[in-house]
């Protein structure tokens, strides 16, 4: 108790120190663990083409297939690759160097806002900051891989942040933004429905989804203009199947029932329902449902605005059903959800400290096991259900929070 009391008094030292620890650790795995190619010679290929003048999503391909991403990872993978030496993989190393550091800064920033008001959750900060920092396959996806996931979740993670100070039209496009540039950004959409439906109503809702649609049509414009059916049918193919070969979460299945429509229509309904039940618990608070879309929020937002670990915990589950019900995972999208791991267990209620250290820890054992085996696909479905079933029942917690001005100023009048 007294060490999380000096740690908590001291938390901008620590998360100072936190970033430059991250920085020389990733500047020594950079110089001494090779780098491995997989998919950034292909990213380079696809932007060739971009590059060419080449506005036709058919045309735009890589060696491991056709381009598969919206209209924003070709702008800054173009960017990237005039200011890098024209693709320079070590340049490119120490860019995803920075980036990992800033992306930490930014998910720090969201542990700080997330715990401020909820002391169980405060005190347990120092721990859920080592938890962020000590993956191996996080530190490999960013500085050995060069994976696009890691820019989509660092704009979405900034979204999120911006999210917890109120300022939503500003989250909306740069979450939108995260959408356009790997669209795995979906799974945190039914989240964000429901906090904007919360905060603003059913009737003002559209605006900030506008905002999020316009997004994706400016940036695309040039290529819906040349073939918008190559476009929506690459940027965002729903149908698209993965090989068996690269799944990590469903290795106990045969083959032919991965690859089954059947199955995945089971995953589809699943992610539905399980998001329905979970629709009822983030708006308990406020009355259900029915009551929030058709009243909307129960304060004021002039003296009130929905509490930032409420945008998180929404958030985050949101995501973390997706990620559940996933058709697939591939070793790289582990980045789509690890940072969110240490909030979501301490949140949960039904779990020991002990049960939460465990979970984690098995979970990163399991994706550093390559390749995946049936068994540790198992074990990885067992800790998400595990995890799930505890948010599930974990109680419904204050949505809204007195804005600092107005408690101010009635701590001065009383």
């Amino acid at each position: 108790m007294f060490l999380t009391k000096f740690l908590n008094k001291r938390l901008t030292l620590i998360l100072f120190i936190t970033l430059c620890l991250e920085l020389v650790f990733n500047f020594l795995i950079i110089q001494k663990v090779p780098y491995t190619e997989i998919d950034h010679v292909a990213y380079m290929q696809e932007v060739d083409g971009f590059m060419k003048g080449d506005w036709d999503y058919a045309n735009l391909r890589g060696d491991t297939g056709p381009l598969v991403y919206p209209a924003g990872f070709l702008y800054i993978f173009t960017v990237l690759r005039v200011l890098l030496s024209n693709g320079n993989i070590r340049q490119f190393q120490y860019f995803f160097m920075l980036l990992y550091v800033a992306f930490i800064g930014v998910v720090l920033g969201i542990y700080r806002r997330a715990t401020k008001d909820s002391k169980s959750l405060r005190e347990t900060l120092p721990l859920m900051i080592v938890m962020l920092c000590a993956s191996r396959r996080i530190h490999s996806i960013f500085v050995l891989r060069l994976f696009n996931d890691c820019v989509a979740m660092f704009f979405l993670y900034c979204a999120t942040l911006i999210f917890t100070y109120d300022y939503w039209m500003l989250g909306c496009l740069v979450f939108s933004f995260a959408l356009s540039v790997k669209m795995n950004i979906l799974l945190f959409l039914p989240g964000l429905l429901v906090l904007l439906t919360k905060r603003f109503g059913v009737w003002k809702m559209p605006m900030y989804v506008t905002g999020i649609a316009l997004v994706q049509v400016v940036l695309a414009l040039p290529f819906l203009y040349t073939e918008p059916h190559s476009y929506m049918k690459g940027a965002f193919d729903f149908g698209r199947k993965f090989f068996f070969k690269w799944t990590v979460n469903f290795k106990f299945l045969p083959e032919e029932v991965f690859l089954s429509d059947e199955f995945h229509k089971l995953l589809l309904a699943a992610t539905a329902l399980t998001l329905i039940v979970f629709g009822f618990k983030w708006t308990r608070m406020d009355g259900g449902p029915l009551k929030t879309i058709f009243r909307g929020a129960p304060v004021s937002f002039k003296t009130h605005k929905i509490a930032p670990e409420h945008i998180v915990w929404i958030l985050f589950t949101s995501n973390f059903v997706g990620i559940v019900f996933s058709r697939s995972l591939h070793f790289q999208f582990y980045v789509w959800y690890y940072h969110t791991l240490p909030f979501l267990l301490f949140y949960t209620s039904s779990l020991s400290t002990v049960e939460r250290l465990l979970l984690w820890a098995v979970n990163e054992l399991v994706w550093n096991i390559f390749p995946a085996q049936a068994w540790t696909s198992i074990l990885l479905q067992v800790i998400h259900l595990r995890l799930l079933y505890g948010l599930l029942m974990a109680p419904a917690k204050v949505s809204y929070r007195e804005k600092k001005s107005i408690r101010e100023k009635g701590n001065k009048e009383s």
